[in-house]
């Protein structure tokens, strides 16, 4: 997944003193995208941070 608002939205925000999250051994559920569209950068900010 490349970097982006999509994969801050799912990667936990601690850096361990790195500056930069980690992206290894996360466990995840994997499956099928819904039928809907994927949500737009100004969706996400409006659905997770009440904004754009």
């Amino acid at each position: 997944m490349p970097y982006g608002l999509w994969a801050n939205i799912i990667i936990p925000p601690q850096t361990h003193g790195t500056g930069m999250p980690s992206f290894k051994g996360i466990k995840a559920e994997i499956r099928t995208a819904p039928a809907e569209k994927v949500p737009s950068i100004p969706q996400l900010l409006r659905q997770y941070f009440g904004k754009e």
